[in-house]
């Protein structure tokens, strides 16, 4: 009686095990199938748990405070690009070099009233010697660099920097966080294409799947896709510069905490970027 009783409680408890390792297996599965959207559950629960303007105040401030990392490394004070300045980016009248040097101050902002895009490159680029003229003393406006604190098998060795090098370092910094001011407005440029494009593939479906089933069909097979891809791509762009700037800092010897902090700063961003594309969505698609 023992035995068959035993033998019962054994066969419910395999039982029980085969069904927790098929739910298991099934909820591993699931995650993997679904693990780019997985990913996105936290962007949508704040997408839709603000208001469009509760983001737009998170957005200000954490953009903010991503410009004052950025500025306290560089020797002139950066600046972002206006949705102007962007649009002749987008357009290719406005080249890569140009943004940088509005981004660094060095080329007077453009004067969209006077001034037409064909005219943009001859009117206000600075010419060589007005570039030098304007360019930042980078002696006068940072302290001296004469040594770099790098680590060799555990153990802290200090080597010589000239000021020449000293300053090759310090301007590549600032070459390096206006890239990063570049990198933003060249993204946000291509989100935006991206919404429009999706808007006009919406468009485009028969009117009868103009609802929400074809918005989230839609969703699912283009925009969340494309989303992560330029979400990749721009990862992929923004470690190689903070890759670039920790060695730079490094042989500066002035610390690189600040690295973690740029970065903590830049996942903000885009997950407020996302918050804010799951908010007005709808909206993007009627």
């Amino acid at each position: 009686m023992k035995q068959k009783e035993q033998k019962k409680r054994h066969r419910v408890r395999n039982a029980l095990l085969i069904i927790l390792v098929l739910l298991l297996l099934i909820v591993g599965i699931v995650a993997f199938v679904f693990r780019d959207y997985l990913a996105q559950i936290p962007r949508l629960y704040k997408g839709m748990s603000y208001s469009s303007d509760e983001i737009s105040s998170m957005q200000a401030d954490n953009d903010k405070k991503a410009n004052e990392l950025l500025n306290n490394l560089a020797v002139e004070t950066m600046r972002d690009l206006t949705d102007e300045e962007r649009q002749l980016l987008a357009s290719g009248e406005l080249s890569e070099s140009d943004a940088i040097s509005l981004i660094q101050g060095l080329m007077p902002p453009i004067d969209f009233s006077e001034v037409t895009t064909d005219e943009i490159d001859e009117t206000d680029v600075p010419d060589e010697t007005s570039a030098a003229d304007t360019s930042v003393d980078t002696s006068a406006t940072k302290p001296a660099v004469t040594t770099a604190q790098t680590t060799t098998k555990g153990k802290d060795t200090h080597e010589a920097l000239t000021p020449e090098r000293a300053a090759e370092l310090q301007n590549r910094v600032s070459e390096i966080i206006a890239e990063i001011y570049l990198l933003r407005a060249t993204y946000l440029n291509k989100i935006e294409t991206l919404i429009a494009d999706t808007k006009a593939e919406y468009i485009a479906l028969p009117k009868d799947q103009h609802n929400m089933k074809g918005k989230m069909r839609i969703i699912e097979k283009s925009l969340v896709p494309k989303g992560n891809a330029l979400e990749a791509e721009c990862d992929t762009s923004m470690n190689k510069l903070l890759t670039e700037l920790e060695g730079v800092l490094n042989e500066l010897g002035t610390g690189t905490a600040i690295i973690d902090e740029i970065k903590a700063t830049y996942q903000e961003q885009k997950d407020l970027k996302m918050a804010e594309l799951y908010n007005q969505y709808a909206s993007k698609l009627n």
